[in-house]
């Protein structure tokens, strides 16, 4: 979490609090990031975050890695962050 708020210049709570309707991708990548590093189940990433459910997860896993397939700038972003969890 402290690689994604550092990213996005955001406080920690910020990640964690959805608002229906508005875009908040550095949620997304955090729950992207948890799911592709930290080996945790949909559901616990669920928990973890507060959401409604997995489906929650899972659907912003899918954009994330949509954006990454179409977008290099946020593909780079997404693999400096998950290099420098993969270094600590």
């Amino acid at each position: 979490m402290r690689k994604i708020v550092e990213q996005y210049n955001l406080k920690r709570d910020e990640i964690f609090r959805g608002v229906r309707g508005r875009g908040n991708e550095a949620r997304k990548m955090a729950m992207y990031l948890v799911k592709r590093c930290c080996d945790r189940t949909l559901p616990e990433i669920a928990e973890y975050f507060g959401t409604n459910g997995y489906a929650t997860v899972s659907w912003n896993c899918r954009v994330v890695e949509s954006n990454i397939s179409k977008d290099m700038q946020f593909k780079d972003r997404v693999e400096k962050i998950a290099g420098s969890i993969s270094q600590l």
